[in-house]
């Protein structure tokens, strides 16, 4: 009786928890997706040369906050990669000691290859409030034109994403109202399991219970037999007349 009760009560409880445990992760998504549509920058998409990059804003290397509408950005690039050789000292002595003066010769021959960098790129990044010109890497030409491309794909797509993310808005302020009002169900299981822990049968199971066990603990009575009179005289209790000898 007392596993039957215990286990009702299990149950119910662990219902009551997996109702609970339901409800906090649907409000929970609801306010992440609410709090993300109506975060003024947007999501972060990259970080290029100090520049930060939402969906809806830039954020400039001196930490200037400017939307993206009507942004545009452009890379320029000029100089060049130039090859030079020259002769190492090193090499020069290694030789004369191991070929003498010919060895010298043939080590100032094998000249040190050297690459000289002149390239240089710019990014440019028109906005509503003025122009930004920042320079970067000379080997960045690729990465610092997708940066502008994707820019230009942000402030070009930022009215349809303000209309996507005003109606994520709304459809989680809907689902959070209704969370937080309907707890039909959560209250259901919670006077399910009261129930359970007061259910008259289950108690009155395990109070029947242990009325039986202790009398099996007592043992059997230990009184005379039924028709035998206390103190085991046979005839004490003969009240009637007694035969003359």
């Amino acid at each position: 009786a007392r596993r039957t009760y215990d286990r009702t009560v299990a149950a119910a409880d662990r219902a009551v928890r997996d109702l609970e445990r339901t409800r906090d992760d649907e409000l929970r998504r609801a306010r992440m997706h609410l709090a993300a549509a109506e975060d003024p920058r947007g999501g972060r998409v990259a970080e290029y040369c100090g520049i930060e990059l939402y969906e809806r804003v830039l954020i400039t290397p001196s930490g200037v906050e400017v939307l993206l509408r009507g942004a545009s950005a452009s890379v320029d690039s000029g100089g060049s990669l130039a090859v030079t050789h020259r002769p190492t000292l090193t090499r020069a002595a290694a030789g004369g000691l191991l070929f003498g003066p010919i060895g010298v010769l043939g080590s100032l021959a094998a000249r040190k290859r050297e690459v000289h960098d002149g390239r240089e790129v710019y990014l440019q990044i028109d906005t509503e409030l003025g122009a930004l010109v920042v320079q970067c890497p000379g080997s960045d030409g690729l990465v610092a034109r997708q940066f502008a491309t994707t820019i230009g794909n942000l402030a070009r797509g930022l009215d349809a994403l303000d209309r996507e993310r005003a109606a994520v808005a709304a459809a989680a302020r809907v689902a959070i109202a209704r969370l937080e009002a309907d707890t039909r169900a959560l209250d259901a299981a919670r006077a399910e399991a009261a129930r359970a822990r007061t259910d008259p049968g289950l108690l009155g199971a395990i109070e029947a219970a242990g009325r039986t066990v202790a009398a099996l603990e007592a043992g059997p009575p230990t009184g005379p037999p039924a028709g035998e009179p206390a103190g085991g005289d046979p005839g004490a209790g003969d009240s009637g007349p007694k035969p003359l000898p």
